[in-house]
């Protein structure tokens, strides 16, 4: 995030990339938990 997209298109898709990653990450944790 050093420098801003130059379209909105590129931060909407930056941005989605982001949130999805931060879900995987979420999501493996709530299975980790419920696994143990």
């Amino acid at each position: 995030m050093t420098t801003p997209p130059a379209t909105a298109h590129a931060w909407a898709s930056q941005e989605l990339a982001t949130a999805r990653f931060g879900d995987a990450r979420l999501t493996k944790r709530l299975v980790r938990i419920v696994a143990d």
